[in-house]
């Protein structure tokens, strides 16, 4: 970030893409010389609200990294960039996201083969329900659905779910030997509980490993930050058009002092 306000072409310019205000603001929070120390938000406005307010920012060059500025290079990026400034689109694309990201590297169908008994802690009704699903012998083809009445709607019904012993796992049926785990599955029934909790979360998870600062030091590994740029930061839905020259730019932005 440091080289895109001050030396951006290595003529000691702005990057032209970077909303002039926001450079401004940007420059008044960051003066030269870089101290790794001060961080900045990625999304200025918003950076603790659930909403598609960064999708706004990019339409008004007020991307943080050059991999933002980048997005509206690309049509097809830039397309879903301005779709996405609708909060209920952002919405309804993002809880799909969520339902793939959540179905990478997991089957969640009848792998294996059943036991002669049925896990005593599974609702019979719905241990039934799974069996008719998934009759023997295992099929790796057939699928089921992991939160069985809402597996399309952000909702808290998991959490009701697995009140009722209908968590398709065996780690489900865990979160509520736990006391404080089971404390928080029955705090979670509430949605307006949960999507609180949710925004939190979220934040945190944007954060993973990441330090919005100035100073330049390698090392934080280059995996590491691609694997949080695809999860995080709001370009989940577009992170697929970046090039490796965006994802390294960014990644020099990211400052970490060696310990």
């Amino acid at each position: 970030m440091f080289r895109r306000l001050y030396n951006f072409t290595g003529k000691g310019d702005t990057d032209p893409a970077l909303n002039q205000d926001y450079a401004t603001e940007l420059m008044a929070k960051c003066p030269p010389p870089a101290n790794p120390r001060t961080t900045v938000e990625m999304d200025p406005k918003s950076s603790l609200s659930f909403d598609s307010h960064y999708y706004v920012g990019l339409t008004e060059y007020k991307g943080a990294f050059s991999s933002d500025a980048a997005l509206l290079t690309n049509r097809r990026a830039a397309r879903l960039v301005r779709s996405f400034r609708d909060f209920n689109t952002f919405k309804m694309a993002f809880g799909r996201s969520m339902v793939h990201m959540g179905a990478i590297g997991v089957l969640t169908g009848c792998t294996t083969s059943p036991e002669k008994e049925t896990d005593p802690a599974l609702n019979q009704d719905y241990a039934t329900e799974l069996m008719a699903k998934c009759p023997p012998p295992a099929n790796p083809r057939t699928t089921v659905k992991m939160d069985a009445k809402s597996s399309l709607s952000f909702d808290s019904y998991y959490y009701v779910g697995l009140t009722e012993y209908k968590g398709a796992f065996s780690s489900d049926a865990a979160l509520l030997t736990n006391r404080r785990a089971a404390r928080l599955v029955r705090s979670f029934r509430d949605f307006n509980t949960f999507k609180i909790a949710f925004g939190r979360s979220m934040v945190h998870m944007g954060a993973t490993g990441v330090l919005t600062a100035l100073s330049y030091s390698s090392t934080l590994s280059i995996e590491l930050f691609i694997l949080c740029e695809c999860v995080c930061s709001g370009g989940l839905m577009a992170s697929s058009s970046f090039n490796t020259k965006d994802l390294e730019d960014r990644w020099r932005a990211i400052q970490f002092k060696k310990k």
